[in-house]
């Protein structure tokens, strides 16, 4: 992040498994869900959202976009993700209504979108499908992209909705530092 140059744009992709800890990495019962939310690393490793975000904050200048993605993989599942960054803006759909509320009270000061494949406490699924096996979350997100030329975050957030998990079960999250309306870039 320290190396990003103004114009750069970060992408992070997590395909892996994502619990809520009962407590967080001080042993502390105290703050907000994305003190408990973790992913868990490949040398099994707890990286909280707080320590996660704080990485991506690095950046020497404002400018620098990030995107993060946790999704499921096969034979792990990033349950437990949506919010665990703690950005300021969520945006959910309920029904037709599409609406971008505070999620946090923490403000980062660059352009930074999570999406992910679950609620906080929520699990994340992967499936079998015609052309291989996916997150449920990143096959509808490849629709999506897709299937539209001028990508918004209502139409992201409106299509994961219905096309991610249309049992329920599983709903996406998406958030951003800053309100985000009209045309988006991903990556």
């Amino acid at each position: 992040m320290r190396s990003a140059a103004p114009d750069d744009k970060i992408v992070f992709f997590f395909g892996g498994h994502g619990e809520y800890a009962e407590v967080n990495m001080m042993g502390l019962q105290v703050g907000e869900d994305s003190d408990f939310q973790c992913i868990i690393a490949g040398d099994d490793r707890r990286i909280y959202g707080t320590e996660l975000r704080s990485w991506f904050c690095r950046a020497r200048y404002p400018s620098v976009a990030v995107t993060t993605v946790f999704d499921a993989s096969l034979n792990n599942h990033a349950c437990h993700s949506g919010g665990s960054l703690g950005l300021h803006i969520s945006y959910d759909i309920k029904g037709t209504i599409f609406k971008a509320s505070n999620g946090s009270r923490k403000r980062v000061r660059l352009p930074m979108i999570q999406i992910s494949a679950s609620q906080p406490y929520e699990v994340a699924y992967s499936s079998n499908f015609n052309d291989g096996f996916y997150g449920q979350w990143t096959y509808s997100l490849l629709g999506y992209l897709k299937g539209t030329e001028c990508p918004t975050i209502e139409g992201l957030a409106a299509y994961l909705e219905k096309n991610c998990d249309p049992t329920g079960a599983q709903v996406p999250q998406v958030c951003s530092s800053h309100k985000i309306k009209g045309r988006i870039a991903l990556f």
